[in-house]
Parts: structure tokens; C-alpha cells; sequence
């Protein structure tokens, strides 16, 4: 099918400008693991994902406020989008209720109770560039009424959320997070329909900021998830800012530009560096295994290293176990991610 050209292309943010379709790293708990803010900054990246959940728990709101913030605290000086931790909490079994969530430390036992309330005040105090509301996000075997009662508590929570946001003093200065609305429905085409249109409605009457499709990355075979963000798509505003979730393979976040989403957010270029993986910048062969290549076959055609010896000194670190051999396949991947999404803009 043909590229579906959105009207939006950047978004403008407290903490800089990010260009769009954009990929955003994710920093889960303040750091992104084995790599600087500088090495990210030099590749061309200036928002990260920070987690929230992870912030309230360790260190904590209180600390952070105290050491200036969280773009102080982390030494960051780009966007920051906060997600609310719903996906973390929901993942720990907890007690879900129409007023919140009800759940028990994964660090040390203690109990905790999320409100939409709570989840936006943590996102003021943290500093926000960008909020995630609190949503009730089911598992992808949840069967439809699970789904369907997912969906009315998401709507509810979101309502709550923007009555938080419009009383914050906060309100009156330009240092207010934007507050993206979030749409469930799993694999159902209707409750899709549903959601979605409730939350264009709220962006077209300014209520939010953004809109962001979650419960696509929870368990659905990828087949589901490409036909939902296929008629998800039919519903979706040209002018806004549309993320789609936790999706992150080079070859889904290329399917989902060309139906007019536009922020991506996923794990898997560092975890997958992490564990001796990196990309190709040839994405339809979209990983190569460097531990598994032997010397004297190396296919350089497709690398960004240059020479056998720098790619097969990348393949002895990995081989051997060393930090640093996680690091560069961790970078390279980043570049690569980041590349894709540059050749995406100008298509």
C-alpha cells in the first residue's frame, strides 16, 4: 500500500523539538543500559522513555523533586515521555478496581495504590515532557468481556486524568507535561472502534495532546497486531501524534508508518545488543547474530563495520563474554533504528 503522509512531522516539546516518525529509546529505569546520554545525543536521538512506576518505587518522587527533577536527577537534557507503569503493575496480579490499583512492591513487598491522579501528579513532579495516563491494560488471551470492561475503566481513568491536569497550578506555567489519551480493545474490532473514537474525540476538542494505541504488544500473534493496526489506522486523525505502543521490530514499526502511526518505543535495540544481536542496515533480513559468524564469512556488504577486523573483534568481545562487546552491537543497533526512521521521513 502507499506511505500514508501525515500531516504532523515534529512535535514540539518543553524539552526540544522531536522530528516525526521517531523512535524512542527506552531509559525504563533513568539509564539506558551500557550506553551514555552523550553517545545518544551524538547518534541523533533527543527523547527517551522513562518509566514511572520504576521512579515512584526507587528512588522515589521525593528524591527526585528534591535533586531538581528528573531531567536533573538523570543528567538528560532531551524529551522525556513517561509511561505510567500500568504495564508493570497489571504484570505483578494485582487488585483492580474502578477508583485504581492495588499492588504489592516487586522491590520489597510494600503496598501501593495507583490512582489516574497519582500517575499524573508523579508525571508533574518527574517532569514530564510527555504523560502516559493510567490504563487498564488486559493480557492478549483476556476474552472480550475483560477486554470490554478494559476499555470502559481506560475511558474512565483518562476523564480523571484531564480533570487532574485542568486543576494543576501547574496549568498556568509552560512546564506542563502533554498528556497523551490511550485507546485499548485487543483484538476486537469493535471495542477497537469504540476506544479509538473516544479518544480522537478528546483530541479534537484539545483535550489531549497525542494519541497512543496500547495493548498491541502483550502477547497477540503478530498477525493480530498488524490487522489491528490496520483498521486502527481508518480511525486515526492525520494531524496528531500517534504512537503505537511497545512495537518495536524494524520491519512492524515500517508497516506501521505506512498506516500513519508515527512514535515507536521498544526495548528490543539494546536488549537485543545486550545478548550479542545487531540490526542490519538492510532491514529485510532485519538481525544478524554476530556470535554465530565465522571469521572467514563475514558479509560486510550489509555491516556498518567496515573492515574483517573491526567486525570480527565486535564477534571475540561477544564471544568471550565483554561488556564492551555488548555496548557496540547496542550502539550499532541504535544507528541502525535511528537511520530507518530518517529514511521514513523523507518517504
Amino acid at each position: 500500500m502507499k506511505m500514508l503522509k501525515s500531516k504532523v512531522d515534529q512535535l514540539r516539546l518543553i524539552h526540544g523539538t522531536v522530528q516525526l516518525p521517531c523512535f524512542i529509546p527506552c531509559a525504563t529505569r533513568g539509564v539506558l543500559r551500557g550506553i551514555s546520554w552523550d553517545e545518544l545525543s551524538k547518534i541523533g536521538y533527543n527523547m527517551i522513555l522513562v518509566n514511572a512506576y520504576y521512579m515512584y518505587l526507587f528512588p522515589g518522587l521525593e528524591t527526585i523533586k528534591k535533586l531538581g527533577g528528573l531531567h536533573q536527577f538523570i543528567g538528560w537534557q532531551g524529551a522525556i515521555l513517561c509511561d505510567s507503569g500500568g504495564f508493570q503493575v497489571f504484570s505483578l496480579k494485582p487488585k483492580i478496581g474502578d477508583r485504581g490499583v492495588r499492588f504489592k512492591s516487586h522491590i520489597d513487598g510494600s503496598e501501593h495504590f495507583f490512582t489516574p491522579e497519582l500517575v499524573w501528579l508523579s508525571n508533574e513532579v518527574l517532569g514530564a515532557d510527555i504523560a502516559m495516563p493510567l490504563d487498564d491494560c488486559p493480557p492478549g488471551e483476556a476474552d472480550k468481556k475483560r477486554v470490554e470492561q478494559a476499555v470502559n475503566r481506560t475511558h474512565n481513568w483518562l476523564l480523571r486524568t484531564i480533570n487532574a491536569k485542568e486543576k494543576s497550578p501547574a496549568r498556568k506555567t509552560e512546564q506542563i507535561p502533554k498528556l497523551f489519551g490511550i485507546a485499548q480493545g485487543g483484538i476486537y474490532q469493535d471495542l477497537r472502534e469504540k476506544s479509538v473514537k473516544f479518544v480522537v474525540d478528546l483530541y479534537k476538542r484539545k483535550m489531549i495532546d497525542g494519541i497512543a494505541i496500547g495493548g498491541v504488544a502483550v502477547g497477540e500473534q503478530k498477525a493480530n497486531i498488524r490487522q489491528v493496526i490496520r483498521y486502527v489506522s481508518k480511525w486515526l486523525p492525520k494531524d496528531a501524534p500517534k504512537y503505537l505502543m511497545g512495537i518495536g521490530e524494524p520491519e512492524d514499526i515500517i508497516f506501521a508508518v505506512r498506516h500513519g502511526f508515527n512514535m515507536f518505543d521498544c526495548v528490543l535495540p539494546t536488549r537485543m545488543g545486550r545478548h550479542g544481536v545487531a540490526y542490519q542496515r538492510q532491514i529485510s533480513k532485519s538481525k544478524l547474530q554476530i556470535p554465530n559468524i565465522k571469521y572467514e564469512k563475514l558479509d560486510l556488504r550489509k555491516s556498518k563495520f567496515k573492515t574483517d577486523k573491526k567486525w570480527g573483534y565486535l564477534s571475540y568481545l561477544l564471544r568471550i563474554g565483554d561488556m564492551q562487546g555488548a555496548r557496540l552491537a547496542s550502539l550499532e543497533n541504535l544507528r541502525v533504528y535511528y537511520s530507518l526512521m530518517q529514511k521514513l521521513r523523507k518517504k
